[in-house]
């Protein structure tokens, strides 16, 4: 008796373990997938360009109006009262979206505060500005560029008549200019 109730206790264990393995299997063979969704952006990216006014006598003006590319930091060093450094700025957006274009100029660590109090940051366009130079300043923000557009930005930096001889062999420099591209929503 013992023997045969063994038996049906084995049988029903073995039929429990198909069960459930036949029970898996059709689960994992029914199931649906379904294909991937794929969601395509678009690309940001620039290309910028900084040119410096050839001005020999830093009055701001060049009849031949020739500037030269600038690839490295710019310092100031023995700089005049009265002196005007000239510069264009070129954005171009080489991505396949509108996006919006901020710009922040960045002075090095090392720039001397005390000659920065007397160096205004000028120009005209986006808006007409005339303000001092900080370590770290928003040039313009929020202006909109197509893809493949270029934008040209002209500023000076101009040192104040305020400037003295205490400031000797003082500097400042241009350590790089931020520019960010910010996507944004086409109808």
């Amino acid at each position: 008796m013992k023997k045969l109730l063994i038996i049906k206790l084995v049988m029903f264990i073995l039929t429990l373990i198909m069960f459930i393995s036949s029970l898996v299997f059709a689960w994992t063979a029914l199931i649906k997938t379904s294909e991937p969704l794929m969601i395509y952006s678009g690309r940001i990216d620039t290309i910028a360009r900084l040119y410096q006014l050839y001005d020999p006598d830093h009055d701001g003006e060049d009849e031949n109006n020739q500037y030269y590319e600038l690839t490295t930091a710019v310092t100031f060093n023995q700089v005049i009262p009265g002196e005007i450094y000239s510069f264009k700025l070129e954005i171009r957006n080489i991505g396949t979206v509108p996006a919006m274009l901020s710009v922040d100029l960045v002075l090095d660590e090392s720039s001397d505060l005390s000659l920065i109090e007397h160096v205004h940051l000028v120009y005209g366009t986006p808006v007409s500005l005339s303000q001092p130079l900080t370590y770290n300043m928003l040039l313009f923000n929020e202006i909109y560029i197509d893809p493949y557009e270029v934008y040209v930005f002209y500023f000076q930096v101009a040192i104040q008549s305020t400037l003295g001889n205490l400031h000797q062999n003082e500097q400042f420099v241009i350590k790089h200019l931020h520019i960010r591209l910010d996507q944004i929503q086409t109808p």
